[in-house]
């Protein structure tokens, strides 16, 4: 009589978070930690409390666009705030493994206007190698670069590449039509300056609030992109923009009654 092998060690797992249960990779050496160690994720809990205050003066049937989702924490706060306005998110996720954990995670919580999309976002459409990684070994997931090499040290190696990898569709974000986009936070690992040049259209029409990582991208031409689409560009942390439509500064009033001073962390001020 055979007997069967028992099935590899999964590496998905399932984690309590202040966002709901997040389906996220045991070997992630970022997010995973953060959770064990404290259930609200603390480094991002501060991030989705400050960008919920904006998300209070959402209109209704708004559009949130998390770029770059990850395990979908953003995607799921996004939604949640925009549920009693009749509003939804998108999210995009490059690797088909963190995609499909992503969308698990949606199910898992019954959110019914978080929808995510196993796409790469950029300025052109077409299609894009999907960098080799072992899941089942560790790594910080969250920080895979889509470029031709990976820049930021990994505790894993990238793999070669071969001419019959696994690819993703690319699309830009103007190439998909949404329309009354209030928020995009875009944290796609060096690849911002191109999410953006794709979503030019969509930002000159709907000047939605810009929250996007720059570490990776070139902090000055990133501002510089932002501000000639008539964002005031402020250095929210020492990875990320937050970009507010000249036409709308009055959005971020109500900050000042909970001490925090944007003004203060205006671009201009520490690049004149």
């Amino acid at each position: 009589m055979s007997t069967l092998s028992p099935p590899p060690s999964p590496f998905g797992i399932v984690l309590p978070t202040s966002q709901g249960s997040i389906i996220c990779n045991r070997n992630d050496t970022f997010h995973t930690p953060e959770l064990l160690k404290n259930w609200q994720g603390a480094a991002e809990e501060m991030t989705l409390g400050f960008l919920s205050l904006f998300l209070e003066s959402a209109p209704e049937g708004a559009v949130c666009l998390d770029v770059g989702s990850n395990y979908a924490i953003f995607g799921l706060a996004f939604a949640r705030s925009l549920a009693p306005k009749n509003g939804v998110c998108h999210a995009f996720e490059a690797q088909r493994i963190i995609a499909y954990m992503a969308a698990g995670t949606v199910a898992l919580n019954g959110v019914n206007n978080l929808y995510i999309h196993h796409l790469a976002i950029g300025d052109t459409c077409g299609e894009i190698p999907i960098p080799k990684f072992d899941y089942k070994e560790k790594a910080n997931f969250g920080a895979i670069e889509f470029a031709s090499e990976q820049k930021e040290k990994l505790c894993q190696e990238r793999q070669k590449s071969s001419p019959d990898d696994e690819k993703v569709s690319v699309v830009t974000i103007d190439s998909l039509q949404f329309k009354n986009v209030y928020l995009i936070k875009m944290d796609i690992e060096g690849m911002e300056v191109l999410g953006l040049k794709g979503a030019e259209a969509t930002i000159l029409r709907d000047k939605p609030i810009l929250f996007v990582e720059h570490i990776k991208s070139g902090s000055y031409q990133l501002a510089s992109i932002c501000q000639n689409l008539g964002y005031r560009v402020y250095l929210f942390d020492m990875l990320n923009f937050l970009c507010v439509h000249s036409s709308k500064l009055n959005a971020y009033k109500k900050l000042e009654t909970v001490g925090i001073n944007l003004s203060a962390r205006d671009v201009r001020y520490f690049w004149a």
